[in-house]
This record gives C-alpha cells, sequence and structure tokens, in this order.
C-alpha cells in the first residue's frame, strides 16, 4: 500500500518549535535576514537556479560544524552583511536539516536565523568559488 503524503501544512515539532510540513516532507518557517545578506542570498540562490532554502541547506552543510567555533564567529561577526534591516523571509529546508538547525541553535542559545545567517557567511566563500 502506497502511502499518501497532503499539501496541507501538518505542525512537527522540533525542540520547542512548531514548523509546518509540505507535501515534499520538507518544512517552512519565517526567519529573519538582514536587507544586505537577504539580497545576497537572493542573488546566489538565482545563480544556481534554486531557491533561498537551497542555498542555505548548502551553506549548513559547508559551515555547521564550525558554527560552535569561537574563531570562525570572529570572523563574520564584522561582516557588512549583517547590517541593515531585518526581513522575515520564509524558508523551506529538509526536516533534517531543521532538526539539527534547532539542536544547534538551542545548544548555543540562538535563534535559528541566527545560526543560519551565520552558516551563509562561513559557507559564502566557498560557495562563490564553486560557482566560478
Amino acid at each position: 500500500m502506497q502511502q499518501q503524503v497532503t499539501a496541507s501544512p501538518t505542525p512537527a515539532v522540533l525542540g520547542s518549535h512548531r514548523i509546518p510540513l509540505t507535501a515534499n516532507r520538507g518544512a517552512a518557517q519565517t526567519l529573519h535576514f538582514p536587507t544586505p545578506m537577504l539580497r545576497d542570498i537572493e542573488k546566489q540562490a538565482h545563480r544556481l537556479d534554486g531557491g533561498i532554502g537551497h542555498c542555505l541547506r548548502l551553506a549548513w552543510n559547508l559551515a555547521s560544524a564550525e558554527i560552535g567555533d569561537a574563531e570562525a564567529r570572529e570572523r563574520v561577526g564584522a561582516s557588512r552583511l549583517l547590517r541593515g534591516r531585518k526581513r522575515p523571509q520564509p524558508v523551506e529546508l529538509p526536516l533534517i536539516t531543521w532538526h539539527d538547525v534547532t539542536v544547534e541553535a538551542e545548544r548555543q542559545d540562538r535563534s535559528r536565523s541566527w545560526v543560519l545567517q551565520r552558516a551563509w557567511l562561513l559557507a559564502r566563500q566557498r560557495l562563490l568559488a564553486a560557482l566560478r
């Protein structure tokens, strides 16, 4: 018997957060990004023929091990991409990625937005080099 997946959002609980599921077993959540960073992610997403979630998933895969490193955080702490007004942005990621981001955010007592912003900044140069 084939399992059916409906398109109606079903909440998943990751840590203390409820995240609505989509039909492809990904999850959508609204995060907040500084405007310059959001523009940068959108630009790279266009180059990759993907969405913002795709770019952030790649960044997470490349940089998740460095997120907790104090030296790495210092490297990105003064980035110009962190300046500017923060804008809400819906982001869809696979459930396993949301789980990993949520665990790291709770471990560091930070938001998922903060964790994914740092992942983007840490992975950005490697992603840009791969696109050349």
